[in-house]
């Protein structure tokens, strides 16, 4: 295996081999499954995703509550959990369809 040099003062290299361009999507968590996937929160989009070659994110699940797609924040869905490798768990900051942040002053304005 080849070493950095000096050899004996490096465990590892860490490079950079792939990247994922998703937008502004407001990633919270992510993690990858036993299948190899990455799993991720998509906050803005209230969705549990997948990464995809083809598209810039791929939905796998959405809450009973979030009627369809819209880069809303709806529910600020935010915390992921897996389960043997598999995703069983997530957690939001709402469990309706109107945002968690309404009617909450910006730190800007002032105003909701």
């Amino acid at each position: 295996m080849p070493r950095l040099d000096p050899p004996d003062r490096h465990d590892a290299a860490y490079v950079w081999r792939n990247t994922h361009v998703t937008g502004a999507i407001d990633i919270h968590e992510l993690d990858l499954s036993t299948d190899g996937r990455v799993y991720f929160v998509n906050t803005a989009f209230s969705c549990l995703c997948v990464t995809d070659h083809e598209h810039s994110f791929v939905s796998m699940w959405r809450p009973v509550f979030i009627p369809g797609y819209a880069s809303e924040d709806r529910c600020h869905l935010n915390g992921l959990g897996l389960v043997a490798g598999t995703p069983r768990y997530a957690t939001a900051l709402g469990a309706t369809a109107t945002s968690p942040r309404a009617g909450v002053p910006t730190s800007e304005t002032g105003a909701s």
